[in-house]
């Protein structure tokens, strides 16, 4: 419901310059106890088709044998370069700052150890629009699929979202990226991260960049060669566990755009409560039409944006996913007013 706006808008891309330059590249990586995630994903980071990069994994403490996998990895790639930290950071954050501080080159890529790569021009096209009018790329970052329940919700919410994040940031409006799949300009980051002053918050150190942004300076990359896709969650409470400090962030966010999501949240919740209200009522027929309108409606966002969808069961079964989602999203909010979440 929250995306019916952005119908046409994904089919409107103003004409920009796009550099054929292509640019030196630090890739940096934020690891904690990633051993397994690393030996699969790290070797097609290391393949990027670039002239010019270097891949930095930021190695937070980590008790298993991710030390072991990245220095049996530097042997046979010299574009690694790992970094160990010793004692875990109270934050993620941390451990962003040690990579960038170490990196050499001016243009960086942010993702995760659980992340791969579509291609091997990952890097270049994520990069490749950066300049001094843009100094910011918000990229994609779809879970991959599973045969469960619980992965059609989060391909429902992750693909909502991204649709929602990636349109705002078209309309010069961008509120939130994903720091799986993020390009900054080096100087830029170091202008407007103020991570010093976000100690306090469990997550969301993409957001806060976002939010201090300059939004003129802000583009997107949904080429799909520029993914990265990402391990889902398999256990019901490990999703609301990392939805639980995700969701620590949006009281953070700039008035204006509170208001404003915060719209589009009570649109959503609004239209269920008055579908399922109407029909225990004589005018059940209405509750019909309105539910096939608004799905059909649905249905015609998602396929506008089509590339961003992994899983076709959001399409089929989306009444009651979406129900579900909400009952799921108002639980969550609920539960961080009495329970910290946990950070990394």
């Amino acid at each position: 419901m929250s995306n019916i706006s952005f119908i046409y808008l994904n089919k409107y891309q103003k004409s920009r310059c796009k550099s054929s330059e292509e640019k030196p590249v630090s890739i940096v990586i934020c690891a904690h106890n990633e051993a397994k995630n690393l030996y699969k994903n790290l070797p097609k980071i290391l393949q990027q088709e670039l002239k010019q990069f270097e891949v930095i994994v930021v190695n937070d403490n980590s008790t298993d044998e991710t030390q072991t996998i990245l220095e049996k990895f530097q042997m046979k790639f010299p574009r690694l370069k790992p970094i160990q930290l010793s004692g875990q950071q109270p934050r993620k954050r941390q451990a962003l700052l040690a990579g960038v501080e170490a990196s050499k080159y001016d243009y960086l890529v942010f993702t995760d150890a659980d992340c791969q790569p579509s291609s091997q021009d990952w890097a270049n096209l994520m990069t490749q629009n950066l300049s001094s009018n843009i100094q910011l790329i918000l990229g994609v970052s779809p879970y991959k699929t599973k045969a469960s329940w619980l992965n059609a919700l989060i391909q429902l919410e992750t693909t909502s979202t991204v649709i929602q994040y990636i349109n705002f940031a078209r309309l010069k409006n961008a509120y939130m990226g994903v720091g799986r799949n993020l390009a900054v300009v080096k100087s830029a980051f170091v202008k407007y991260n103020r991570f010093n002053s976000d100690q306090h918050l469990e997550s969301g150190d993409d957001d806060m960049l976002v939010q201090r942004f300059p939004k003129e300076n802000i583009d997107v990359q949904t080429d799909k060669r520029a993914f990265t896709e990402s391990e889902p969650k398999t256990k019901l409470k490990q999703w609301i566990n990392q939805k639980q400090r995700h969701y620590t962030t949006a009281p953070n966010y700039h008035l204006s755009q509170k208001l404003e999501l915060g719209a589009i949240g009570l649109a959503r919740i609004s239209a269920l409560i008055s579908i399922i209200g109407l029909s225990f009522t004589e005018y059940w027929l209405l509750a019909i039409i309105s539910l096939i309108t608004i799905w059909s409606l649905q249905i015609a966002v998602f396929i506008n944006h089509k590339s961003f969808i992994k899983s076709l069961k959001i399409l089929l079964f989306w009444p009651i996913l979406e129900l579900n989602l909400v009952i799921l999203q108002l639980y969550i909010l609920i539960l961080n007013q009495f329970k910290t979440p946990k950070y990394w």
